[in-house]
């Protein structure tokens, strides 16, 4: 795990700035955030609202930010972990942004809001590996997106497209397995 202030903005106006990352979470790697930006590219990017679960560092989202999205909303559990979240928003100046101290699931069975263009989901590990997880979180995900929108998902294995989603594309960093996926149209 890296030791805090070890997670950086890859690319955009706070290009090479550090984030504070709280021992108990576990970030994604530079190279894995990097290659998913790439493939969204700029036009995936720019002026879209997202959507950051299991936002810990804030690393997607900010990182999201610092490439042109329109506003980003953060969803972290733990406290203490959206309290530092909260420093790293404000180091940045970063803006629009709203943490929401929730749990993820939970926070996604409430009725949808804003629909973001673009959503981050990186749980824990422990938790995405339980049998049937991806397929409950995205059945819970796909009515807070809009049309064309993608869901960047990173986990401990392969993830795959449920239900109702299309898989654009795949891949594995390290020891960490990535996945573009969009909801198919109603």
């Amino acid at each position: 795990m890296p030791a805090v202030g070890r997670v950086r903005i890859i690319a955009g106006k706070w290009r090479a700035r550090r984030l504070k990352v709280m021992p108990t979470v576990r970030p994604s790697q530079d190279a894995c955030r990097e290659t998913m930006f790439n493939i969204l590219g700029a036009r995936g990017v720019a002026g879209q609202d997202c959507l950051d679960l299991y936002a810990g560092s804030g690393a997607f989202g900010l990182e999201a930010l610092s490439r042109g999205a329109r506003s980003a909303t953060f969803v972290e559990k733990s406290r203490r972990v959206a309290q530092a979240l909260r420093g790293n928003i404000a180091l940045l100046d970063a803006g629009p942004a709203r943490v929401c101290n929730h749990d993820a699931l939970a926070w996604l069975r409430r009725p949808a809001g804003t629909a973001y263009g673009l959503a981050f989901v990186d749980p824990p590990f422990a938790d995405s590996a339980l049998p049937g997880w991806w397929e409950e979180l995205l059945r819970l995900l796909a009515p807070h997106l809009r049309p064309g929108a993608v869901a960047c998902c990173e986990g401990p294995a392969p993830v795959a497209a449920a239900a109702g989603w299309r898989l654009l594309r795949t891949g594995r960093t390290g020891a960490a397995h990535w996945a573009l996926l969009a909801p198919e149209a109603a």
